[in-house]
């Protein structure tokens, strides 16, 4: 009888440990900071600024309370009328002129604005500008008034105080175009301003 050695079964392998997982944390997403935000706010924000100033300025600013009182006594008022209120009203300095005729101009008031240019022709033509007299000029413009305009620079060429300059004269001649006084218009351009030893532009 042959005897066999028992089998040997090779004891059983360790379980396999599983690897563990790697967690890789993610850094925290950091928003992305403009530092130059708030420099372009602050730029914004005084262009705003810059922009209304500059309005403002364009506006210019509104005639001082004076000025109004006097415009509200010349409202309508014939040159003589016109030459007792600005008596009245005492110096007028030519920046006063200057506001009280735009501020005429704005009420559509050409016949004070013409009043107070001959006040000033007669009584104060050293403060007596081309810059007033133009004023004077769009006025009655805008009114389509347009003998009174090609009046006032023809009394004006007749006077060696103030003769009109380029820019009075082609207001007169916008203001005799827009009313379709053509005539006129062309007259103007070609005789008036030779005859002032100016030249068209």
């Amino acid at each position: 009888m042959i005897l066999r050695e028992p089998t040997r079964h090779a004891p059983p392998s360790p379980p396999a440990r599983l690897a563990k997982p790697v967690h890789r944390h993610k850094a925290a997403k950091q928003p992305h900071r403009h530092h130059h935000s708030g420099s372009t706010q602050h730029h914004h924000a005084s262009g705003r600024g810059h922009s209304s100033r500059t309005a403002s300025r364009r506006k210019g600013a509104p005639p001082s309370p004076a000025v109004q009182r006097l415009a509200r006594r010349l409202r309508g008022s014939s040159s003589h009328s016109a030459a007792t209120v600005l008596a009245d009203a005492g110096a007028v300095s030519a920046k006063d002129y200057s506001a009280l005729l735009s501020e005429l101009r704005r009420k559509q008031d050409w016949r004070s604005c013409l009043a107070t240019i001959t006040h000033m022709h007669e009584h104060e033509q050293t403060k007596l500008t081309n810059s007033h007299v133009t004023v004077a000029i769009g006025a009655c413009g805008t009114a389509s008034q347009w003998r009174p305009a090609v009046n006032l620079v023809r009394t004006l060429s007749n006077s060696s105080a103030l003769p009109p300059d380029l820019i009075s004269l082609n207001a007169a001649i916008k203001c005799c175009s827009a009313a379709g006084a053509l005539v006129e218009a062309d007259e103007l351009l070609h005789v008036d301003i030779p005859r002032a030893g100016l030249t068209p532009d």
